[in-house]
């Protein structure tokens, strides 16, 4: 069996280390890895679990990760690596592969429910995502280890200073304390960053650096542990008001004084599995007033829609809208509405600025945003992507949703070129009273009524 199987080669010592890490050191039972997006962490947790699954009889494996998307994709690394023959059983609705010749199996396991670990007599467990693993999770594994003294790797791109931040500089201080008693240490941690793969092309960092926040840099390529991890910083700081919350999946709200407002306005389309949703600013204070969040309706009633959430307002001073994609044919079909509105071809460069911009808005709380359950939840999870190449893009973990931050990120798109335009009419009225206050001179009376008698 062995001889049938190609494993990829290591690009690094750093990775080697973790592909080997089950085969090597029994002393040593834990391996912390913080990585930096596209290092290769879970070619490398995949080949670690898959080598002893083929060598080891009657043994069990667990591969963990925080949610059922992510799962599946260490499933689909794993497949890849083993060959496809008889003995090698694979199990997509259990999600399980078991070698029949030596009766092992790997399992793979989400950590929404953490009791469903616990009683479970493993050899390894590799926790991918570590970061936003529950701590339950590890609580039940820990259980478990106490009688079976399995090895675990944890591999995760930082997430804040949580419990996986703990674990990892946990390892770092047994690290320090066996190399003074020159003994080989229980627990490693490795540091590895973006730029320790040789196969990511430099530029694409480079780019990354100029593009990203700081913090968002050296979290996601740099693999440091910083305060605000999420994309958004610490963005409950500008959640105001109570908490609003729906039972339901059609959820709207408005500011009771809606009527009284002027407002500009996002909108993210959506038809099956998306949502639709809309989102108000004031543009006279820079605060969120309202939403309207929906799925599984046609196009034309999605424009209805629309077109019933500006009439809440006094006036609705522009409408900005996703138009990629099917946001083409909408656009077209707002042309029949008397609704201003400005179509945005979503592109990587378009949201990396607009998103920075909303970043910035929300790091000087120059903006409040409604508590919102669904936006706090979104605003939360969002995070840096990086594709085969290298490049950066923002976007929902996989199997979660944006649309409410894509809304929102729209509305402020518009709210910062159309609340600046609103001040500068506030300021020509204001310019205008003044002048009608104060009573002409006699020479500007003259001047006047020249230009009067010359219409």
């Amino acid at each position: 069996m062995t001889e049938l199987i190609q494993f990829p080669k290591p690009h690094s010592i750093k990775q080697a280390l973790i592909m080997d890490f089950f085969e090597i050191e029994p002393e040593c039972s834990d391996l912390v890895v913080s990585c930096g997006t596209k290092f290769g962490k879970t070619t490398g947790a995949s080949t670690a679990i898959c080598k002893p699954f083929v060598k080891t009889p009657r043994a069990m494996w667990r591969w963990l990760a925080p949610y059922f998307s992510q799962t599946k994709i260490g499933y689909d690394y794993c497949l890849k690596q083993l060959p496809r023959v008889s003995d090698i059983k694979p199990n997509s609705s259990t999600m399980e592969i078991k070698c029949l010749s030596i009766d092992s199996k790997i399992q793979f396991y989400h950590a929404q429910n953490p009791r469903s670990l616990e009683g479970f007599a493993t050899a390894g467990n590799v926790f991918d995502e570590a970061s936003k693993i529950q701590k339950a999770a590890y609580e039940s594994n820990e259980t478990t280890r106490t009688r079976t003294r399995s090895k675990c790797i944890y591999v995760s791109t930082p997430e804040g200073k949580n419990h996986f931040y703990n674990r990892f500089m946990e390892a770092k201080e047994e690290m320090r304390l066996a190399r003074r008693q020159m003994r080989t240490p229980r627990m490693v941690a490795i540091h590895a960053r973006t730029e320790d793969n040789p196969w990511i092309p430099r530029q694409s960092i480079i780019d990354a650096k100029n593009r990203l926040p700081d913090r968002l840099f050296r979290q996601y390529y740099l693999a440091e542990f910083v305060d605000d991890a999420a994309v958004f910083g610490d963005y409950r700081s500008v959640l105001c008001g109570p908490r609003i919350d729906f039972d339901t999946d059609d959820q709207n709200w408005m500011h009771p004084d809606a009527k009284k407002m002027d407002v500009v306005i996002g909108a993210d389309w959506a038809r099956e599995v998306d949502f639709t949703v809309f989102a108000a600013f004031d543009v006279a204070t820079k605060k969120m007033v309202g939403f309207m969040r929906f799925h599984k309706r046609t196009y034309i009633e999605a424009i209805r829609a629309l077109v019933m959430f500006s009439r809440n307002y006094n006036e609705t001073l522009m409408i900005y809208h996703d138009k990629t994609g099917v946001g083409v044919a909408i656009d077209d079909q707002l042309a029949y509405t008397d609704l201003r509105y400005k179509g945005v071809t979503f592109t990587n460069a378009w949201k990396t600025t607009e998103i920075s911009r909303l970043i910035t808005s929300i790091e000087h709380k120059s903006i409040e945003l409604l508590n919102w359950r669904v936006l706090d939840d979104e605003l939360g999870a969002f995070e840096v992507k990086v594709n085969e190449i290298g490049n950066s893009s923002y976007s929902a973990p996989s199997g979660q949703h944006d649309d409410t931050v894509m809304a929102l990120v729209l509305a402020h798109c518009a709210l910062m070129q159309y609340s600046d335009l609103r001040n500068d009419i506030l300021f020509l009225e204001d310019m205008v009273t003044d002048l009608r206050v104060t009573a002409p001179s006699s020479i500007e009376d003259y001047y006047q009524r020249l230009l009067m008698d010359e219409d």
